[in-house]
């Protein structure tokens, strides 16, 4: 199991809920603890207040010797416009600026978000015997499939796989390739069911595709409780 550890760098506009993310139960990694970095020296950003890696680096510091990943969350637009990137084999970063909005009009919890990538991370380490390969950028495919290794170049499109993200059939052969243990590739399956929307939004979500069905249940679901409350009242009665 591998272990991980938040960085949290500077402040953001954004609650995340940590404790939601230090309880999220894996087989195959644990994250443990969060490092928080208050504030950030304003002359560490470029232009626009971009974040640069090298600046990055330093703010996080080095990973703990008994940890595997360090993974730094930042509220800032990173370097070359990505949304995560690797700073060497044992860290990395992650940004929440470029998809908090595309989240919330899909009403997917950022913690969603970060749970996603942090599972394509560890698989990373998984099938690169404990590091994160310098070319790890060469995996993920262009095409959208909701799968942990889309390319997401449109940002946008993070949310498909932040909802009941998969290990499309592409991946999956790659990694059966890969020296990773054994029922790896179905044990996170089975995770990543339980990354999803709350089930208010869920239930919204059917009724918006289904709504004459939606319409019926509800109707006859009425009826159903009217009936129960008649039938109640009247054994009560007598």
């Amino acid at each position: 199991m591998k272990k991980v550890k938040l960085c949290r760098l500077g402040c953001f506009n954004h609650s995340i809920d940590f404790s939601k993310l230090e309880k999220w139960s894996s087989n195959y990694f644990v994250i443990s603890g969060t490092r928080i970095k208050a504030d950030i020296d304003v002359n560490h950003f470029k232009d626009d207040y971009v974040y640069p890696t090298k600046m990055i680096s330093e703010d996080m510091g080095e990973i703990e010797p008994d940890y595997d990943l360090l993974i730094g969350l930042v509220d800032q637009p990173l370097e070359n416009n990505f949304y995560m990137h690797r700073i060497d084999e044992n860290r990395a970063v992650l940004s929440i600026y470029p998809v908090l909005e595309f989240l919330k009009q899909e009403n997917i919890p950022v913690e969603n978000y970060i749970i996603r990538c942090i599972y394509e991370m560890v698989i990373f380490l998984y099938e690169n015997g404990g590091k994160i390969n310098n070319l790890v950028h060469l995996i993920p495919h262009h095409e959208t499939r909701g799968c942990l290794f889309d390319m997401n170049v449109f940002v946008e499109r993070i949310v498909y796989s932040s909802d009941k993200p998969i290990i499309c059939n592409e991946c999956q052969a790659r990694l059966r390739k890969r020296p990773i243990p054994t029922g790896l590739i179905e044990g996170v399956q089975k995770e990543l069911k339980r990354i999803k929307k709350h089930l208010f939004y869920r239930i919204e979500k059917v009724v918006k595709k289904n709504p004459i069905q939606a319409f019926l249940i509800a109707s006859l679901f009425a009826v159903f409780l009217n009936v129960l409350a008649s039938a109640i009242y009247d054994y009560f009665k007598f």
